[in-house]
C-alpha cells in the first residue's frame, strides 16, 4: 500500500508480478479505490493504472468487474452479526458445531468435521443443505449452502444456495466475539427481510441460550412445536394421517 487516506483514498502497486503461461509481468501497476458520499451510500469508483494488452482489455473488465461488483459487494452488503459473551472460544466453538441444539431440530448430517454435510428441514417451509468447506477449531467456522428451497418465496426460491455462513471467533478478555456473516444474503434479495429477522432471533436468543446454559432455548422448542402443529394441521386437511415427529 502506497496510499491512504482514511474513508477517502487507498492505493496498492503491485511490486513482483509473473504470470507462468506468459512471463507476462505487471510490476508497478496500481490498484486505485476511491470512495465518495453518494445520497443515503458510498460510491466506490475502482481504477486499474498499468499495462494490459489490448487484446486481454475485455477480460480484464471481466475479472475486475467480479471483484469489485460480485466479491466486494458480496463482502459489504451481506448480512452480519456480532456479538459478545462470557464464554472462552473453544466452548463457543463446541457450541456452534452442535447445531441442532440452537438451530433447528429439524436437522439431519454431520456438523463437526471439514466436508461433514447436514440439512435443515422443515416441510413446505425451508430446506437446506450445508457442507462445512472451513474448520479452524476455535476460531472459524464456514457452511457453503449446496442446495435450498425457501418454499414461502415468490420469485427464486433457491436464492440461499451458494451463500456462505460465517462464524469467526475473537477472544477479548475473558469474553469472546462471535462475528456471524451469512455472505451472499443482501438487501437485494427477495428473502433479506425475512432472514435478517430469523438470524438476529438465532444467534441473538437461541444461540446465546444454548452457550450460556447448555440446553436449547424454549423459544427454540416452542417455534418447532408450533411449526410442526401447523403441518400436521395441514397434512390432516388433505387426509393424511401419517405425521409423526419428535420435539427434542
Amino acid at each position: 500500500m502506497i496510499e491512504f487516506v482514511p474513508n477517502k483514498k487507498f492505493v496498492w502497486v503491485t511490486t513482483e508480478s509473473k504470470r507462468s503461461s506468459d512471463k507476462f509481468d505487471w510490476t508497478g501497476t496500481k490498484m486505485i479505490f476511491e470512495l465518495s458520499p453518494k445520497n443515503d451510500g458510498t460510491l466506490i469508483t475502482f481504477t486499474y493504472d498499468g499495462v494490459i494488452f489490448e487484446n486481454e482489455q475485455g477480460r480484464l473488465k471481466e475479472i475486475c468487474d467480479y471483484c469489485i461488483k460480485d466479491l466486494l459487494y458480496k463482502e459489504l452488503q451481506s448480512f452480519t452479526l456480532t456479538i459478545e459473551i462470557a464464554k472462552s472460544p473453544q466452548g463457543i466453538f463446541n457450541c456452534l458445531t452442535d447445531v441442532t441444539n440452537w438451530w433447528s431440530v429439524d436437522f439431519e448430517g454431520n456438523s463437526k468435521e471439514i466436508n461433514d454435510e447436514f440439512t435443515i428441514h422443515h416441510p413446505n417451509q425451508h430446506y437446506s443443505k450445508q457442507r462445512l468447506v472451513e474448520v479452524i477449531p476455535n476460531k472459524k467456522l464456514v457452511w457453503l449452502v449446496t442446495d435450498s428451497t425457501l418454499h414461502w418465496l415468490g420469485i427464486n426460491k433457491h436464492e440461499w444456495t451458494n451463500t456462505k455462513m460465517i462464524f469467526e471467533l475473537t477472544a477479548e478478555g475473558e469474553k469472546t466475539l462471535i462475528h456471524f456473516t451469512h455472505e451472499g444474503l443482501t438487501p437485494k434479495m427477495e428473502c433479506y427481510t425475512m432472514c435478517e429477522k430469523g438470524w438476529t432471533m438465532i444467534i441473538k436468543s437461541w444461540l446465546i441460550h444454548f452457550v450460556t446454559n447448555g440446553t436449547p432455548s424454549p423459544q427454540m422448542t416452542k417455534a418447532a412445536e408450533i411449526r410442526n402443529k401447523g403441518l400436521a394441521q395441514k397434512q390432516n386437511k388433505y387426509g393424511k394421517t401419517s405425521f409423526n415427529r419428535s420435539i427434542l
